[in-house]
């Protein structure tokens, strides 16, 4: 079952890894021309969340001068504006790190299931000193398991922050 789940999720990205794992066959562009879609609308830095290493592979085919996260030199090119798209894996890019000064535009190509990882990497962008209203954007596959997963996500945020807003009451 949790193999199925995992091609699933591959799935909704517009490809999958070969069952010999010697690399990927690419099916649908749509996730891709979509993110290249909304990055030219925003006119403005964007740090983009992939999970699979086949979809950082594409992302750099269609988005050839992003930068990849790999620590504190990159984290400080991007809040010294210097660069223009960040792709971050939510496990490198998850905790300890601030890029509030660098942009204010957060695009998942891929909806993780993991809620921590998700709330924390979420948080990088709307920290002290930003300046921006943050705007995170979901690329969604309609009729893929991305939708159900995102509102999974968002019930689970909303569920926690019940649970803070209780205690904080009672303790208040």
């Amino acid at each position: 079952a949790g193999k199925l789940a995992g091609k699933i999720r591959e799935l909704s990205s517009g490809a999958c890894y070969n069952p010999d794992k010697t690399g990927y066959i690419e099916f649908d562009r749509s996730k891709l021309n979509a993110l290249v879609a909304e990055i030219a609308k925003r006119n403005t830095r964007v740090a983009v969340c992939y999970w699979y290493q086949h979809e950082l592979e594409r992302i750099r085919q269609v988005l050839p001068h992003a930068v990849l996260y790999e620590g504190k030199v990159q984290e400080d090119l991007w809040n010294a504006g210097k660069i223009e798209v960040l792709l971050i894996h939510p496990q490198a890019s998850g905790h300890g790190i601030n890029l509030q000064f660098g942009g204010h535009v957060m695009i998942w190509f891929s909806i993780i299931r993991s809620q921590e990882l998700w709330s924390q990497t979420c948080m990088r962008l709307p920290r002290r000193g930003q300046k921006n209203t943050v705007k995170l954007i979901h690329l969604i596959a309609e009729g893929s398991s991305d939708e159900a997963a995102l509102q999974a996500l968002l019930t689970n945020q909303e569920n926690e922050q019940a649970v803070i807003d209780a205690v904080m009451q009672w303790v208040g």
